[in-house]
């Protein structure tokens, strides 16, 4: 299981083309939640309505990009990150930010 909210097993968002997608990364829900507190502390993305934001799917949207570009193959090209769908932060920050406390 993971934590981001709003998908699972099985679970394909209307905007998902399947023609297209050539392959799925994995990142685990420490992973996810540690790169979101890192990017919200060193990058002050956590400023409450300014459209700044960072959750857990964006952290875990942030580590794959890295993991992508990482790969010799991908040496020399720009790899692009697209978070222009993303959760309304307010209602799921708490645990977030909480369970890290409380490790």
């Amino acid at each position: 299981p993971h934590n981001i909210t709003g998908t699972g097993v099985g679970f394909n968002p209307n905007i998902l083309d399947m023609d297209i997608l050539d392959r799925v990364l994995e990142v685990s829900s420490d992973h996810a939640i540690k790169m979101a507190q890192e990017l919200a502390v060193k990058e002050g993305l956590m400023h409450i309505g300014s459209g700044q934001q960072v959750g857990i799917s964006l952290g875990s949207n942030t580590v794959a990009t890295m993991q992508l570009a990482r790969r010799s193959e991908n040496r020399d090209k720009l790899i692009v990150r697209d978070s222009t769908w993303c959760n309304d932060f307010c209602w799921y920050v708490s645990k977030m930010y909480t369970q890290a406390l409380e490790n």
